[in-house]
């Protein structure tokens, strides 16, 4: 299928709107998987003329003709005028384009409004189980001896795919080294912050070997005040992080953001861990007072 793009303005007397066009032909419904809420696509014909006709998604239909019916009806295109023939039903985007905010007009009359000598791209269409490298390496070959020349490239949906994954693994791996050195920073956080109240509880550490308490008993008690800080900083940031994801899902209702359960679990898991790793050195102090000083305050 083929596509002559370009952004023009589009207008309906006082209304105008800067929109994709797209030129191309009656396939590109089908390859797209598109459903006409109104009237009827592009008409299939000579790719060598194109009609002074429209199809546009719904939303510009909206935002152009409010409550009126836009079939039958003239927009301008730039310095063109176009007769709608149909309007499509809400699809949101795919591969970069807004279908619901789009104008297509046959592939002719695209290359005209945009003074174009060549098409953009050419969207073919593959059966289940198709060998993509295959098809790949025969459509690059057909183009080359029509052109005499390699000028085209092939893009297939894994190495988009394989271009998105990479995108995702550096923006993993910058939210992770972020991440890191935030929990460190909250770790040395705990672990002065708990070092301090050992010195100040020297004499309670004292008191309690005094009646008895042993070494583990005394350690245990600073890593589970340790661990309940970490824990309580954990609850608190989760509290914040859902506060605003809710409000941004109040925002934009269309972006279905929800933290997944599994992940509030790691988060209480990990503030867990790192409250007991960074209380081990400020319990090891405590357990390493002398009782008789400890109990003097000293």
């Amino acid at each position: 299928v083929p596509e002559a793009m370009g952004n023009d303005t589009v207008a309906n007397g006082e209304r105008r709107r800067q929109v994709a066009v797209v030129g191309t032909t009656s396939g590109f419904q089908e390859t797209r998987q598109l459903e006409l809420a109104k009237g009827r696509f592009l008409p299939p014909g000579d790719l060598q003329r194109g009609a002074p006709v429209a199809v546009i998604g719904w939303k510009l239909a909206r935002e152009l003709f409010r409550s009126e019916n836009p079939l039958g009806q003239v927009l301008r295109l730039g310095g063109w005028r176009m007769r709608v023939i149909g309007v499509l039903e809400p699809k949101g985007r795919q591969l970069g384009l807004d279908i619901d905010d789009m104008v297509m007009v046959p592939v002719a009359t695209g290359m005209r409004i945009f003074d174009l000598h060549s098409l953009n791209r050419i969207n073919v269409e593959m059966r289940a189980h198709t060998d993509l490298d295959l098809a790949k390496e025969r459509i690059l070959t057909l183009l080359a001896e029509r052109h005499d020349e390699e000028d085209v490239s092939v893009i297939t949906p894994d190495s988009v795919v394989g271009a998105l994954n990479e995108i995702l693994l550096a923006l993993t791996l910058a939210v992770g080294g972020i991440g890191a050195i935030s929990l460190a920073v909250a770790g040395l956080g705990i672990m002065n912050l708990m070092l301090v109240s050992v010195s100040e509880r020297t004499a309670e550490v004292g008191l309690l070997r005094a009646i008895g308490a042993t070494r583990s008993q005394v350690q245990r008690l600073f890593l589970i005040e340790a661990v309940l800080l970490s824990l309580c900083g954990a609850v608190a940031g989760i509290t914040l992080g859902w506060a605003i994801v809710k409000s941004f899902v109040a925002f934009y209702p269309d972006f279905p953001a929800s933290p997944p359960l599994w992940a509030v679990l790691s988060a209480l898991a990990l503030a867990l861990l790192i409250g007991a790793v960074f209380g081990v050195l400020p319990a090891r102090r405590a357990t390493g007072l002398d009782p008789v000083a400890a109990l003097a305050g000293k």
